[in-house]
């Protein structure tokens, strides 16, 4: 019964090892070939998939995208409508959609 135990940790742990280099692998292969030009948007049709970290939350993820002419409680609320999220409420690994406006 222990040794199942300690089997399962250990493969769990194995899969968790793998999973993390898988991802930083498949960022560090894709990063590179994404042009900080193709982030620029003129609507709001345009947006850039995140997959949300530990520690992350909407007030944090939305500095990183918005616009200075913007205010960022508004910017919120429509990340929130466009994920259809009811909460401001995110968690690790989750995935949300965040609009890019770009003003002239």
């Amino acid at each position: 019964m222990y040794q199942k135990r300690v089997k399962r940790k250990k493969l769990r742990k194995k899969k968790r090892i793998t999973f993390c280099i898988g991802l930083f692998l498949f960022f560090a292969l894709v990063l590179p070939f994404i042009k900080p030009t193709a982030l620029e948007a003129h609507t709001s049709n345009e947006y850039i998939a995140v997959i949300v970290e530990d520690g992350d939350s909407l007030w944090k993820i939305s500095q990183r995208f918005i616009d200075n002419q913007m205010d960022i409680r508004h910017y919120i609320n429509i990340i929130q409508q466009y994920n259809d999220l009811k909460t401001a409420n995110i968690y690790p690994g989750q995935i949300i959609k965040i609009p890019l406006y770009v003003y002239k």
